[in-house]
């Protein structure tokens, strides 16, 4: 069948969109979409116009849901997708934080029958069947009698199609069927992802899996106005070639906010996008370091010009205001604290995971209670700015309660205690370059500053390993437009992610003057739209912080 036919029969409606009886009179929304009983937490929306029932599901949630690439568009309000012999433009509306494709007339020609049940949107397609297979090298094709839709799960292909006979699996290739569900399963060597694509021949319908160093497509998506995504190969000064995908963000249109897993505490641990989506956040990246066992953040965080977490280790940080404008750089924090007795104590920290000897402060905006992280720590609680208690606690000991009118001050790793019980204190933040700026989020090395590679892992006190590795990165940075970048990379082809020397010189060809190295590895995930968007080969794991991006 040719593109001109398909398309003759999206535009004809010769296949009809079925709903059941109840659903018929039932247009509504929801947050998740069940294909074929596959749940996905997928944004849909339909709405009654001209006497029919329209269907829109967000975006980028339809690649996951129906198997349907997204490519470059030239304009906010389409969006060209390709399926099969279709290459067409489609409506786009937005509800925030989500995008919709209005995929009406593609759901008509795939034959879709669909139901509302609550907020679900339940999708099957028709049964296909696969009359043939074709194994040659890193490519399985399967010859088909219908148009499918498709879904990809990391290394798993899965439809709705039987094999109208048995299958002999190869080390690559496994297939298996269950209730009519048909699941190829791919062995992955290490630099490969999986490319699936449909073909419309004289013969009939194929859908080809391919194993590729290459299978991220390049594109350039005017998402919204204020937000673009890109996909993209980025070399090196040294020849390899990078899969990079990234978000440009106009801070003029959007605001950034750091945000914790847990919203009520500092402390806990959750996935970058379920955590965005309870925040109904548009974009988001992860965010800085943290201690997977405390579930504690180890660097600076600064919301709304409130320290949760004081700066550790000269690391880079990036600051922002509420118009704007950022700042990267390496803060220098700096306070103390005096009591009515002509004493002045510095301080180490506030409301750090990263234990230091010395005098350190814990307020409300770090949790309930406070637990002890070396041993013989000493710990005044202090309220309304007096000394009420002095306790010697250690890792064994329970929490201290941490007063709703006042703060601890934890004495770490000194022969004599300079506080007394009954004294008054005052805490002094001195100025530095960053204090004019409410909203912080440290992480590092910095990478960018000026243009100009700055990176100084020793400096920041990161270790040799960590910057020799070569692993997944993620970074922000901002363009000499004033735009801001989120920035993912994950594998170089045919092998792993960039060391921090190559992330630095990948942020330099997206013309970044100023850019900060955030918490890689397994964090490593970017969000828009209800979906993370990176696509790792394997789901990322959870994070204590990260930094989102709302509509002001």
């Amino acid at each position: 069948m040719s593109s001109t036919s398909l398309g003759c029969l999206i535009l004809s409606g010769l296949y009809l969109l079925s709903f059941s009886a109840k659903a018929e009179a039932l247009p509504g929304q929801g947050s998740n979409i069940a294909i074929n009983d596959k749940v996905e937490e997928v944004s849909w929306r339909q709405w009654q116009q001209d006497n029919q029932i329209h269907t829109a599901i967000s975006d980028p949630g339809l690649e996951k849901v129906l198997g349907i690439e997204t490519l470059s568009n030239d304009s906010y309000g389409l969006q060209r997708v390709q399926w099969f012999s279709l290459n067409k433009q489609f409506p786009v509306s937005f509800e925030y934080p989500y995008r919709y494709l209005d995929v009406t007339e593609l759901l008509k020609a795939g034959n879709l029958e669909a139901q509302i049940v609550g907020d679900r949107l339940l999708l099957r397609t028709p049964l296909a069947k696969i009359n043939a297979l074709e194994n040659k090298g890193n490519t399985l094709t399967l010859y088909l009698d219908r148009l499918v839709f498709w879904q990809i799960d990391q290394a798993t292909v899965r439809l709705r199609a039987l094999p109208i006979s048995s299958i002999s699996n190869n080390g690559l290739f496994n297939i298996k069927t269950y209730q009519e569900i048909s699941q190829v399963h791919v062995n992955l060597p290490a630099g490969y992802h999986l490319s699936v694509k449909g073909e419309t021949g004289s013969t009939g319908y194929k859908l080809i899996i391919e194993m590729r160093p290459d299978a991220m497509i390049a594109k350039t998506i005017k998402w919204q106005p204020g937000i673009t995504l890109y996909r993209d190969y980025i070399k090196t000064v040294t020849g390899d070639s990078f899969a990079i995908t990234y978000l440009e963000i106009d801070p003029k249109i959007f605001i950034a906010k750091p945000i914790f897993s847990n919203s009520s505490k500092i402390i806990g641990l959750d996935r970058l996008g379920k955590i965005s989506q309870k925040q109904m956040a548009i974009a988001g990246i992860n965010g800085g370091f943290f201690d997977r066992i405390s579930r504690q953040p180890l660097g600076a965080i600064k919301r709304n010009g409130i320290w949760f977490s004081s700066p550790i280790l000269n690391r880079g940080a990036v600051a922002w205001d509420e118009n704007g404008n950022f700042k990267f750089g390496r803060p220098d924090w700096q306070a103390n604290i005096s009591s009515n007795g002509g004493i002045q104590i510095p301080l180490v920290s506030l409301n750090s995971g990263y234990p230091l000897p010395g005098i350190s402060l814990y307020t409300p905006a770090w949790d309930d209670s406070y637990k002890p992280s070396t041993e013989k720590e000493i710990v005044f609680l202090v309220k309304n700015d007096q000394i009420q208690e002095k306790i010697t606690v250690s890792p064994n000991s329970s929490s201290v309660l941490i007063p709703q009118d006042g703060y601890l001050v934890v004495q770490r790793d000194l022969s004599q205690s300079p506080l007394k019980i009954g004294s008054f204190l005052q805490i002094n933040e001195q100025s530095q370059d960053f204090a004019n700026f409410p909203n912080i989020l440290g992480a590092g090395p910095l990478l960018l500053k000026n243009g100009n590679i700055v990176l100084d892992a020793q400096l920041e006190s990161f270790k040799s390993p960590f910057q020799k590795q070569n692993a997944s990165r993620s970074g922000i940075g901002i363009t000499n437009k004033g735009t801001i970048l989120l920035i993912a990379v994950h594998e170089r082809i045919y092998g792993n992610g960039p060391s921090l020397a190559e992330f630095a010189q990948l942020m330099k060809q997206l013309d970044v003057i100023d850019g900060l190295n955030l918490d890689g590895g397994s964090s490593t995930s970017l969000y828009l739209g209800g979906q993370t968007i990176d696509q790792p080969l394997t789901p990322p794991s959870k994070v204590n912080n990260i930094l989102n991006f709302f509509k002001k």
